[in-house]
């Protein structure tokens, strides 16, 4: 595989053209050429600890004396300012033309950079691993080169970016992401490509470990090898639905390369798709933070340096019966210690296979939720039956049926993958190993669950068992106040939401189980929206009558959005707070009909009257 790293810089001869000496002028070293009175700023040492060590301000003059001559300075030399990471700022005069190659490769205190007008070429590399960049600047009139629009970086006539920084904003009618053009820039943290951009080179993007948001353009149609190598830190990636090159599919957080199927970059939250058939050269080259990998039974070939580096995975799960063809460092830098899951009666295929057979810890498991329904063919069970025996699957947590993240044994789906799009198996009845992963199981968790199957009217169960997190998800955000009809349009099945809105739909039989749970429908100026079951505030279920909560009340609550038979709602939302609805005039006419069905006050008390039965504000009955 190819990899280019910063070189050392050794030179008798700078771009082919002889110096007769080098020699110091102030802070700084130059090759100066007697014979045309011009010099060129060069390196103090070739090695990189020792260039300019200490040098924090460099001012280029535009002439030097040496020797009672004077020469012109028109060139700053290849790997002049190499690795002097001490570098804050520089003056480039205007009697500068050329700047060469890795001129400033790892100035990692360079913090602006201005560019003369007089700069007409410039060589590759100049600014990589310049991490702290913050701004970039071409001076007005450069025939060659500008910062159109105040972008912070450096773009060609051509409208080509070959510099960018954490601060770039790439412009609407670059068409093209130079080699190295944010190389090493740690401090990045999310980039929008326009939809002018049309191809992105290699290694663009290289080790940026601090990218955690890629969004694709619609006209993007090459991403070079590499281009997004070593960003570490990505957790999201999304093209454009009007690319006809590269998609998304399934939200799947992943470039995949449409045509071919070919799945071409990935990032530590990416769930491969089922119609994924090759995962491509270092597609997720440097992904330390990958902790594990599902490979569906559909991939049938994995590229060179597809998972080369990614140290932080602590599983790989291969759902194909026969081994995926590999390359030889498909899977270099990776501990082969960690367990490979693959199907069941495939073991002895995947310690035979090249690269698979690196891996010393190779278990059989039925693990997919697809391939457990097909191998045991569930639903064959008749209806309300349950297995003999218990089943070992994995799968990930999807969305809540009738739970909510923090409460104990709630209902949950898990599948194949996060995204649904295969078939759903209903976890019911399940406890956990241990208390912190009862308590903190989240949608996107990969779980492993042993537990007995049931055919619940025709649905698949998972019930009375245990499980464990395999790998934990991204835990869900508290996204603080929504409207319900935002909150329905979003159906971010992930995260929690704050929602207010009237009560209405508690029947008047205080017996009904709405009383007990909290089922009831919630409305603002909106919309609607059911609420099936409501807990306490410390997450207690069936306490819903000791929350005084009535029809027309003012209730405030959080939850995750689920549906059930396709409809919208929330199941086990968390009370907040609730305001009571006051209508005195209401109170006084009760007070005149006690025997009549409605709420009376006697003793400074609320009770609320049901033909011949009494109950108190909190639901319980009196005599």
């Amino acid at each position: 595989m190819r990899k280019i790293f910063t070189l050392f810089f050794v030179f008798v001869i700078s771009t082919g053209t002889l110096f007769a000496e080098k020699v110091q002028i102030g802070d700084l070293y130059y090759n100066i050429n007697p014979s045309t009175h011009l010099a060129d700023v060069t390196w103090q040492f070739s090695y990189p600890s020792d260039n300019y060590s200490g040098l924090t301000t460099a001012i280029i003059p535009p002439t030097i004396t040496y020797d009672s001559v004077d020469y012109t300075v028109t060139r700053i030399g290849e790997g002049a300012f190499h690795h002097c990471s001490t570098l804050k700022t520089i003056s480039i005069p205007s009697s500068v033309t050329f700047i060469y190659s890795g001129a400033f490769d790892s100035c990692s205190g360079l913090t602006n950079i201005t560019i003369p007008s007089s700069v007409t070429d410039m060589g590759e590399w100049v600014f990589v691993n310049c991490s702290s960049l913050v701004s970039i600047v071409v001076e007005e009139g450069n025939p060659n080169f500008d910062s159109r629009n105040n972008c912070n970086a450096i773009i060609t006539s051509g409208n080509w970016l070959i510099t960018g920084c954490k601060n770039t904003i790439i412009p609407e009618d670059v068409i093209g992401i130079g080699e190295a053009a944010f190389y090493g820039c740690t401090n990045l943290t999310n980039i929008t490509i326009p939809n002018s951009v049309t191809w992105i080179q290699t290694q663009a993007f290289y080790g940026c470990t601090g990218l955690t948001k890629i969004a694709i353009g619609n006209n993007l149609t090459t991403i070079s090898i590499g281009a997004f190598d070593g960003c570490s830190s990505c957790e999201s990636i999304s093209v454009m639905s009007g690319n006809t090159k590269y998609d998304s599919r399934n939200n799947c957080n992943a470039i995949i390369e449409t045509a071919s199927n070919s799945l071409i970059m990935g990032c530590k939250n990416t769930i491969i798709p089922n119609s994924v058939t090759n995962i491509g050269s270092e597609a997720f080259y440097g992904c330390s933070g990958l902790t594990s990998v599902t490979i569906p039974n559909s991939v049938t070939s994995i590229g060179q340096g597809a998972f080369y580096g990614c140290s932080g995975l602590t599983c790989v799960i291969c759902e194909a019966v026969e081994p995926p063809t590999c390359s030889s460092n498909s899977f270099s830098e990776v501990d082969k210690t960690i367990p490979l899951y693959v199907p069941c009666d495939a073991a002895e295929a995947y310690a035979e296979a090249a690269v698979w057979k690196d891996f010393t810890n190779i278990e059989e498991c039925v693990f997919s939720v697809s391939q457990a329904m097909e191998t045991y063919n569930l639903l064959s069970l008749e209806a309300g039956a349950k297995s003999t025996e218990t089943y070992t699957i994995r799968g990930y947590v999807t969305k809540w049926k009738s739970g909510y993240p923090q409460y104990q044994n709630a209902d949950f789906f898990i599948d194949d993958t996060e995204t649904g799009s295969q078939v759903l198996l209903e976890a019911y009845r399940l406890n956990a190993d241990n208390d912190a992963d009862k308590r903190t199981l989240i949608v996107g968790d990969f779980i492993e669950a042993t537990a007995y199957f049931k055919n619940n009217s025709g649905n698949a169960q998972l019930v009375d068992g245990t499980f464990h997190v395999v790998t934990p998800g991204t835990p869900p955000e508290d996204k603080g106040n929504s409207s319900i009809a935002d909150f329905i349009s979003t159906a971010d099945t992930k995260n929690i939401y704050h929602l207010t809105g009237t009560v209405s739909g508690l029947p008047e039989d205080r017996t009904n189980n709405a009383w007990k749970y909290g089922n009831f429908n919630l409305t603002d100026a909106t919309g609607t929206i059911y609420i099936y079951g409501l807990l306490t505030a410390d997450s207690v279920a069936q306490q819903f009558s000791t929350l005084d909560i009535e029809n027309e009340d003012e209730v405030t609550l959080k939850g995750v959005y689920t549906t059930n038979n396709g409809t919208p709602q929330i199941a086990n939302a968390i009370f907040i707070s609730r305001t009571k609805h006051q209508d005195p005039s209401g109170l006084e006419q009760i007070e005149q009909s006690p025997m009549g069905n409605g709420k009376f006050i006697k003793n400074g008390q609320l009770f609320i009257q049901q033909g011949d039965k009494t109950y108190n504000a909190q639901g319980a009955r009196v005599e």
